[in-house]
């Protein structure tokens, strides 16, 4: 028990692991692309997709 209280020590808090100054995974962009609503991602999707297939139409 007092080998697994000194590994949260030096490992420090989850806090600090979540506060990193780095982000390799991009999460910090990931969050503000989940910040709008479903309905408004559907209508984003929807427009891609009629402005993609438009293209394909006028070649």
């Amino acid at each position: 028990m007092e080998a697994a209280a000194m590994n949260v020590h030096e490992n420090g808090s989850l806090k600090s692991l979540c506060t990193a100054s780095t982000d390799p995974l991009n999460w910090g962009l990931v969050a503000e692309g989940l910040k709008g609503s479903h309905l408004e991602e559907v209508k984003r999707m929807k427009d891609l997709t009629n402005s993609l297939n438009w293209g394909l139409v006028q070649s």
